[in-house]
This record gives C-alpha cells, sequence and structure tokens, in this order.
C-alpha cells in the first residue's frame, strides 16, 4: 500500500499538529469523509467499540491563544474564539511547540456538529440518519493510541462546527441512529463518502489504491442522476497543466502529439492517454484531478476530453466534460437524498452503498 500525505498526517504519533490542520484546510468544506483522501485504502477494522457513544478527541485548532479558551459554567461545554463547542477543553504543546486546543467528547455530541455541516439540515431524515450511520462509523475508525487527537475539526476529517452549526433536525437523525455503525467480516468497515457519484460510485481500490474491499467497489447508482446538480459540469484547463500531472514521467514523452480519453474502467472513471514523440503514458482521471485541483476539476468520472488547438503547445487549452462531485467512493449524498425521498430506510441507503456490510447496533 501506498501511503501519501493524507493518511501521514492522520496516522504518525509525532507529526506536527500546525502540519496536519494546514493540510485539512485546503480542502473543500462538504461531503468530506476521508474529503477527497489520498490515501491506500485501509482495510476493515477490529476495533469496535465497547460503549455506544465513547469518547472522542477533536484538534480543533493550533497555534492558539490559551487565554481565548474559556469554560462555561456547564462541564459539558465552552468557548474558543467566541464560538461555544460541546466537550472538555484542553490545551496541549505540540511537536512544533505551538500550543493547540483539543475538545474530549462523547461521539455523538461530536456528530451533532458534523452532520449539518456534512449534509446539511433540511434533507430527508432516512438520509440524514444514514449520514449520521456512516460518520459515526468514520469517526470511531479513525481512534487513535499513541497521540494527542483522533479527528481533525477540518475537511482533512470531518467539518465540526460547534454548538452554532447543530440544528433539531440533525440532532435527532443522530439521536435516531445512537450505537449503529457500519461493520464489516466483524470488524468495523472503513467508510468514506462524497457529494455526488455522477452515477456510479468510485472503487476505492482503483482510486487510491491498497485493500480491494468488496463493499468499496463501485456500484451503479440510478439515484444520484435523478436530482443531483452536478450531472454534468465543464472545466478548462491546458495540455502543460495535465501533462504536469505525470510529475518526472513527462520528459520521456517529448513533443506531446495527442491527448485522449481510454475507454472507462468498471465505475467508468478513464484512464488519459497522453501520446508524445518518443512515446505514451496513461494518467488516472482521478491522479489529473489531484494535480488540476479538486476546485476545478469536480470529480474522476470523466465522459470528454477535447484539445482545443495545438497539442504540441503547452498552452493549448483543454476542455474536460464529466459527471458527479468529489471522490465518488462510498456513500453519495445526493443519491442517499432520492432514495430516502423514494421511502429506504437509513439500513437499506447505507447496505446500498456498501454492500455486504450491516449496520450494527450496540
Amino acid at each position: 500500500m501506498i501511503l501519501r500525505r493524507a493518511f501521514i498526517c492522520r496516522t504518525l504519533a509525532g507529526v506536527s499538529v500546525a502540519t496536519a490542520f494546514a493540510f485539512g484546510s485546503r480542502h473543500s468544506a462538504f461531503a468530506t469523509g476521508g474529503l477527497d483522501p489520498d490515501l491506500g485504502t485501509p482495510p476493515p477494522l477490529s476495533n469496535v467499540p465497547a460503549a455506544s457513544n465513547p469518547l472522542v478527541r477533536i484538534l480543533l485548532a493550533v497555534n492558539i491563544d490559551p487565554s481565548r479558551v474559556v469554560t462555561d459554567a456547564s462541564p459539558a461545554t465552552f468557548t474558543y474564539a467566541g464560538k461555544a463547542y460541546r466537550g472538555a477543553p484542553s490545551v496541549i504543546q505540540g511537536a512544533d511547540r505551538r500550543p493547540a486546543l483539543i475538545a474530549t467528547l462523547p461521539i455523538d455530541a461530536y456528530l451533532y456538529g458534523v452532520v449539518p455541516l456534512e449534509i446539511g439540515r433540511a434533507w430527508p431524515d432516512a438520509a440524514l440518519a444514514a449520514q449520521a450511520i456512516v460518520a459515526r462509523t468514520y469517526a470511531l475508525s479513525h481512534r487513535i493510541t499513541g497521540r494527542d487527537y483522533d479527528l481533525m475539526a477540518n475537511t482533512a476529517d470531518q467539518v465540526w462546527g460547534g454548538l452554532e452549526a447543530e440544528s433539531a433536525q440533525t440532532n435527532a437523525a443522530v439521536d435516531s441512529t445512537e450505537g449503529q455503525f457500519v461493520t464489516y467480516a466483524g470488524g468495523l468497515a472503513s467508510v468514506f463518502y462524497s457529494a455526488s457519484c455522477g452515477g456510479h460510485t468510485a472503487d476505492a481500490s482503483a482510486l487510491w489504491g491498497g485493500a480491494n474491499l468488496p463493499y468499496l467497489r463501485g456500484v451503479a447508482d440510478p439515484y444520484c442522476v435523478q436530482s443531483s446538480p452536478y450531472n454534468n459540469w465543464t472545466a478548462t484547463t491546458t495540455v502543460g497543466a495535465l501533462v504536469s500531472a505525470l510529475d518526472t514521467k513527462a520528459g520521456a514523452l517529448g513533443t506531446i502529439q495527442s491527448i485522449g480519453l481510454e475507454p472507462p474502467s468498471a465505475d467508468l472513471r478513464p484512464g488519459i492517454r497522453i501520446t508524445g514523440s518518443l512515446g505514451t503514458a496513461i494518467l488516472s482521471s482521478a491522479d489529473a484531478r489531484r494535480v488540476l485541483g479538486a476546485t476545478l476539476v469536480r470529480s474522476s468520472l470523466w465522459h470528454n476530453l477535447t484539445v482545443l488547438g495545438d497539442p504540441t503547445q503547452a498552452g493549448t487549452g483543454l476542455r474536460i466534460e464529466g459527471s458527479g462531485s468529489g471522490h465518488g467512493v462510498g456513500l453519495c449524498q445526493w443519491g442517499a437524498r432520492v432514495m430516502a425521498q423514494q421511502g429506504r430506510t437509513p439500513r437499506e441507503i447505507v447496505n446500498f452503498y456498501f454492500p455486504g456490510t450491516l449496520v450494527t447496533n450496540e
């Protein structure tokens, strides 16, 4: 398994919290759940929690002024920089010797401030409940020993917005699924989610490498395309920008002669064939998206790639047409919305996107 920087930021006990926190701030603030993670797919985990509402430690901020952390009259809340949060605060010294703020709180209290920011407040109840189950599983699977925190409060993990982010409807979704999480082969499943899969979820092992888990293979999703605002998008870049995704391999191609899409894989994500005067290279659309940027290129599900001029010139434009928004692995939020509108239960939604798993009650 190739362990790239997001996975390293999450797992190395000695990592600078400032470095890890800064990494997360570069991603978009919706449908994160591993948030376009650039990591190998981990195997199912054996650490099924003994308690239904265990504690989690959230890295809230780094390089802080400790005087701005105020413990409220209630021992269950505190205020930082004028914003209220659930949990017990503690200020630690990070590996870079700068103070960092950690909040320790029950996992469901944490989810109260996560679900509304990751999926929204006014979606159908079953979709919100499915999101709560998946977000709880994600958080449980990221509890880490040998480090001062489990999760970051930004898009490097799941966005946590504190008390002001909460709503009655999303809190009810968390409460209605208390103690429920996704399991596979007797352990916690490795779960992810994104805004819109574009009509077919992505195969995690093809996208990120790592274990080929049956429940993280791509599935056809007829629900997403019924309502997603991301069914069709267009992005424009240049030949030079795309070729830069090849990194050191680009020089071996010589002068670029042509660029086009390969036939799509089983999950409909195509490769990109870049042919030069000295050779040919195949680049995955996911790798191209990582280099070009997730804000410009919404997903790796590309339908068309058009060269807008002479491909030998680095400044020549490229038009990319695709569907979906986000990495596309696991739960598709717009698809879950339609399933909920059609009367599917939270368990049915979760089982559709993670086939072969179980929603387990503690």
